[in-house]
């Protein structure tokens, strides 16, 4: 399994520290040593005139290219590709910029707090996608105020790894364990 990740604006690193690295804690429990993860961070400055633009465009290509190297280079991998805030907005804009044939080899697409909630993905069936938007949260209702609602994600790591991980069920994935209160067994 392969994951890519873009970081939220105003984040370290290129996975950032609110979202990227719980949800690979909860990916990496609920494996339970069952198979391996490969997790690669989206390197884009992450600026807010980035967001304010809708996306860092050239994060987007970055993001794009790694998604396109990935599938050439590991055919066999389940793809997942997934953003935080601005890191679901190049999530948006790379995605509108691949071929439906790239596009439909992704296994999942998972975006928290995204600014265009709602908004389709190109070449993406959406039962692959799940959107985590807090009902609070002004970002994901195109707003620009960051609220107590956009900084708490990480409680939803859980789920979204079990998302991620039910395209992996066909290879004989499971886990009878629980990441914050969500149980791992995938039917």
């Amino acid at each position: 399994m392969t994951v890519l990740f873009a970081r939220g604006t105003g984040e370290v690193g290129n996975v950032g520290l609110l979202t990227g690295p719980p949800f690979f804690t909860a990916l990496a429990a609920y494996l339970n040593e069952t198979g391996s993860i490969s997790i690669q961070g989206v390197d884009y400055p992450a600026k807010v005139a980035g967001f304010l633009a809708g996306g860092d465009p050239a994060g987007a290509k970055t993001m794009a290219d790694l998604i396109t190297n990935t599938l050439t280079t590991c055919p066999k991998t389940h793809l997942t590709v997934s953003g935080y805030s601005q890191g679901a907005q190049l999530v948006h804009l790379a995605m509108s910029s691949l071929s439906t044939s790239t596009t439909s080899r992704i296994k999942s697409v998972i975006m928290f707090g995204d600014p265009k909630n709602g908004t389709a993905l190109n070449g993406i069936d959406a039962s692959k996608v799940m959107t985590i938007c807090d009902p609070e949260d002004d970002i994901c209702k195109g707003g620009d105020a960051i609220l107590p609602a956009h900084l708490e994600y990480s409680a939803n790591a859980g789920t979204a790894a079990m998302f991620a991980l039910s395209g992996l069920a066909d290879v004989g994935i499971t886990s009878a364990r629980k990441v914050n209160g969500v149980d791992g067994i995938m039917s």
